[in-house]
């Protein structure tokens, strides 16, 4: 069904996991290179490379339109690789910055806001019929 895909809405998205394991990890007063030894444990005993889901790394890969609400007001996961994947990608992602939400929140700070911008959004990429 992937070809059937016309965009992506992501709410707080993870775009870099060893990013997500530094903030975490500052978090509860861990050094980063402690971090970064959390991460490389988790590749090495699951066997996922985390840089395969480095989204901002991979950023010449995105082939779709993406809505990316973020916010720094996450207290999960960091919004800086959110703001940079918009800036290396404006042709294919569109940012909707939410600094009062937290992680997957952004609609319930504003649902109308919310809601206009991703009826717009699907419309812009063709998916809704204007109004």
């Amino acid at each position: 069904l992937a070809r059937s895909v016309r965009g992506r809405i992501l709410d707080s998205p993870v775009l870099d996991w060893r990013n997500v394991f530094v903030y975490q990890g500052a978090d509860r007063g861990l050094p980063r290179p402690m971090s970064l030894i959390a991460a490389w444990t988790v590749e090495r005993r699951t066997g996922m490379d985390l840089d395969r889901f480095d989204w901002v790394k991979r950023a010449a890969a995105l082939d779709k339109p993406v809505l990316l609400f973020a916010g720094d007001g996450d207290t999960y996961v960091p919004n800086g690789p959110a703001l940079e994947l918009a800036r290396i990608r404006p042709d294919l992602v569109t940012l909707v910055d939410e600094p009062r939400a937290d992680h997957v929140r952004t609609w319930n700070v504003d649902p109308a806001r919310f809601e206009t911008t991703t009826l717009d959004w699907l419309t812009g990429i063709g998916v809704l019929r204007p109004a």
